[in-house]
């Protein structure tokens, strides 16, 4: 099945197509995926003799988190061919249309909670600050903590 990007992008306002189709369309790049094994492997190192879990659980649950990893880093790498091409040329955040993705592959798998919708959504704010922190002349010491506060979130998501 083949959708275009655009349909993707825009289609923050049609949550049916997304939900029906998010977990079943091409949606992220081999480029995403390696780039979001970095987390997983420390997630792995670090949480996993914590709670004295075993590969064979990673396994069970890494198309989900790695989807959802990988969904961050494409939207990432979307967010800066943004911000390279141009500030005024941002119509819209990446990341709302990405985040309703994981929300439908979450939902449709009985994975879905509040704690996680909570972290993207702070991490779509992040996206947003990130942006505007690039484009803005007048950055202030706040600005630069509450980006550096949301971009916490991008590891929490996996682990929440």
């Amino acid at each position: 099945m083949t959708i275009s990007k655009a349909t993707l992008t825009t289609a923050r306002d049609s949550g049916v197509l997304v939900n029906k189709l998010a977990s079943k369309i091409s949606c992220i790049s081999y480029q995403s995926m390696r780039r979001s094994s970095r987390v997983l492997r420390e997630f792995v190192l670090y949480y996993f003799p914590i709670y004295n879990l075993s590969m064979n659980v990673f396994f069970r649950f890494y198309p989900v988190l790695g989807f959802i990893e990988a969904l961050v880093y494409q939207t990432d790498d979307e967010v800066e061919n943004n911000q390279s091409e141009g500030y005024e040329k941002l119509q819209h955040y990446p990341w709302y249309s990405k985040q309703e993705m994981n929300l439908a592959v979450l939902e449709e798998h009985n994975l879905k909670h509040c704690k996680v919708e909570s972290y993207m959504q702070k991490l779509g704010e992040y996206f947003e600050l990130e942006t505007q922190l690039l484009a803005s002349y007048h950055v202030n010491h706040g600005m630069i903590k509450k980006a550096a506060k949301l971009r916490y979130y991008d590891c929490s998501l996996v682990k929440g």
